[in-house]
């Protein structure tokens, strides 16, 4: 037993001292150094005010990454990681979205395979029907274009990119591991909805807080007031309506960009999503179109802007 007050434990000839590895004031003043100290906003010039409110300068400013099978390298968020979990109950390798939380995938079916429930069951982003009853270990991390058509052409036998998730790794020792892994055939379902799931659930969530505390995170308009100076801090336009381009814009007055991109809800998280909006929220209800500010919604703006990169 280890007694951090006096810093020793137990053993079979008596307490002795710790190792500085177990004492959990030594690692909390040694993490203390290693995390950077968030930059002081009032010391910020003009211009970059403008780009810590600019949800897409954020976004773009993110460590670059390459992608394992197309080389391309471009900011993280721009790429999906997976990472592969160990069955408990078969002894088989599955690779699984790595950043998504346990929650119940009630869009992709999971099929007849017993190993994959239990593979999605853990703690690093699992998707499954099944509730969590063992964790395995997620290793072997691996990121790949965060776009659904590249992972369509992994099931496309005359595609170059055929079977790619095969060559994931770059680590020799474990090429053969990733080679005989399984990999879902509605992975992009899988991802699509979950990325979709957790948007509606944070309209709904902002929603909430626009109708029962003031907020004015979301505001129903129509195209004349969309286009007005009614804001300099505007985010983007949630369209309700099923006209429109997937990559729409619409022109305003005042805002320094001169323009405010429109996202197509119904094309993006599909009618059953938009419908649940209507009906959860007094705001989507009769509206066409929605205008999202302020920057609680920047994280929200960013996720809409990748999930429409990866249906593109």
């Amino acid at each position: 037993e280890i007694h951090p007050d006096t810093k020793t434990i137990d053993t079979a000839v008596g307490p002795l001292p710790i190792s500085p590895f177990l004492d959990p004031t030594w690692r909390k003043a040694r993490d203390r150094t290693k995390k950077k100290t968030p930059p002081n906003m009032k010391n910020f010039g003009r211009f970059q005010k403008f780009m810590s409110m600019n949800a897409w300068a954020q976004l773009l400013a993110q460590p670059v990454r390459t992608c394992h099978i197309t080389r391309t390298r471009l900011p993280k968020p721009f790429l999906q990681d997976f990472g592969l979990v160990k069955s408990q109950e078969a002894d088989e390798l599955w690779w699984i979205p790595a950043e998504f939380n346990q929650e119940a995938e009630e869009d992709a079916p999971i099929g007849s395979e017993e190993a994959m429930k239990q593979a999605e069951n853990d703690d690093s982003g699992a998707i499954s029907d099944a509730p969590a009853q063992t964790k395995g270990r997620f290793f072997a991390p691996a990121h790949t274009l965060a776009r659904r058509d590249l992972l369509l052409e992994f099931l496309n036998k005359k595609s170059k990119y055929s079977s790619a998730y095969m060559r994931f790794s770059i680590n020799p020792s474990i090429a053969g591991l990733v080679r005989a892994a399984a990999w879902r055939e509605d992975m992009d379902e899988v991802i699509s909805n979950q990325l979709r799931r957790q948007i509606v659930d944070q309209l709904i969530y902002l929603s909430q807080l626009c109708e029962t505390g003031g907020r004015r995170y979301l505001n129903a308009l129509d195209i004349d007031q969309a286009r007005a100076d009614l804001s300099l801090r505007r985010s983007c336009f949630l369209s309700l309506g099923n006209e429109g381009d997937p990559f729409d814009v619409i022109e305003t007055e005042g805002v320094p960009q001169g323009v405010c991109p429109v996202y197509n809800m119904p094309k993006l998280l599909g009618s059953e999503n938009v419908d649940r909006l209507r009906t959860e929220s007094a705001i989507f209800k009769g509206a066409d179109l929605v205008l999202m500010r302020g920057r609680r919604t920047y994280d929200l703006n960013k996720q809409l802007w990748r999930l429409q990169g990866f249906l593109a």
